[in-house]
C-alpha cells in the first residue's frame, strides 16, 4: 500500500506542477502544456494491457520497484531537461512508471486479500493516496516557488524511489521469525 501511495502521490503532484509551473518556469508558451500532459496520459494508460502481462511475467515486487525507479528518474530529469519535447518524454516516463508500479501494487493488494476485503481496502487506498497526492502537490508547489524546479524534482524522486530497495532486496526472516509466523 505504501508503494501505491508513493506512486500515486508523486505522479499526481509532478504531473500537476509540470502542467503549469514547470512549463512556466522554463519559459514555454501555455499551448505547450497540452502535448506534455498528453504524453503523460499516453504513458499512464496506452500500454496497460502490455504492462499487465509484463507484471505477471516478471513478478509484482520487481515490477513495483522498476516502475518507481522509472518515475524517480523521470521526476529527477525535470531538474536539468527543459525543452518541450524532452519534458514530454519525461512525463511519458512518469506515466509509464506509474502505470507499472500502480498496477503491480493493485495486483499485489488483490492477491493478498480475500474478495470480501478488497472493496474496503481499495477504497481506503484510493482515498489515502489522493490525500497524499494533494499534500504533495501543495508541498511541491511551495518547494517549487521557494527553492525551484531542481528541489521539487529531487524531492519527488526521493519520495517515489524510497520503497524500491525494500522491494528489490527484501529482508530474510530468521528461524525464530518463521516459527512465530507459523504458530
Amino acid at each position: 500500500m505504501l508503494t501505491a501511495f508513493a506512486s500515486f502521490g508523486v505522479m499526481v503532484s509532478v504531473m500537476n506542477l509540470t502542467g503549469y509551473v514547470v512549463v512556466e518556469e522554463h519559459h514555454h508558451a501555455q499551448h505547450n502544456v497540452f502535448p506534455i500532459i498528453g504524453a503523460h496520459v499516453v504513458g499512464m494508460y496506452a500500454l496497460v494491457l502490455v504492462v499487465g502481462t509484463l507484471i505477471d511475467r516478471v513478478g509484482r515486487s520487481p515490477a513495483l520497484a522498476s516502475g518507481l525507479l522509472v518515475m524517480g528518474a523521470s521526476a529527477l530529469g525535470l531538474s536539468w531537461i527543459s525543452s518541450v519535447v524532452a519534458t514530454g518524454v519525461l512525463l511519458f516516463g512518469l506515466g509509464i512508471g506509474w502505470n507499472i508500479s500502480y498496477v503491480a501494487a493493485a495486483a499485489q493488494m488483490a492477491d493478498l486479500t480475500h474478495p470480501s476485503e478488497r472493496g474496503r481496502l481499495f477504497g481506503f487506498n484510493d482515498f489515502a493516496a489522493a490525500m497524499f497526492a494533494a499534500a504533495l502537490a501543495l508541498l511541491g508547489g511551495l518547494t517549487l516557488e521557494t527553492l525551484g524546479v531542481t528541489a521539487m524534482a529531487f524531492g519527488a524522486a526521493v519520495i517515489v524511489t524510497a520503497p524500491a530497495p525494500w522491494l528489490l532486496f527484501p529482508r530474510r526472516r530468521g528461524p525464530e521469525a518463521e516459527a512465530t509466523v507459523s504458530a
